[in-house]
C-alpha cells in the first residue's frame, strides 16, 4: 500500500479558509506544507524539515507561490 500523510484539508482559496483547522497544501517542486490561519494572523510549514513561519497574507501568499 502506497499512501501519504496528509495533515487537516486541502487548503481553500484564501478567502475561505475559517480561523483554527489545519490545512494541507501541496507545494512547488511536490513537497507538501501546512497553513493555519489564527487570530494573530497566519501560520505554515513545510514538512520536508521546514521550520514553522508567522506572518500576515502577502508573505503566505509568497510562500505558497514559492
Amino acid at each position: 500500500m502506497n499512501s501519504m500523510f496528509l495533515p487537516g484539508e486541502l487548503l481553500p482559496a484564501l478567502d475561505d479558509v475559517l480561523v483554527g483547522p489545519l490545512y494541507h497544501v501541496l507545494l512547488p517542486g511536490g513537497s507538501v506544507g501546512t497553513v493555519q490561519l489564527r487570530a494573530d494572523g497566519w501560520v505554515w510549514r513545510s514538512l520536508s524539515g521546514g521550520r514553522s513561519q508567522r506572518g500576515g497574507r502577502a508573505e503566505l501568499e509568497a510562500w505558497l507561490a514559492g
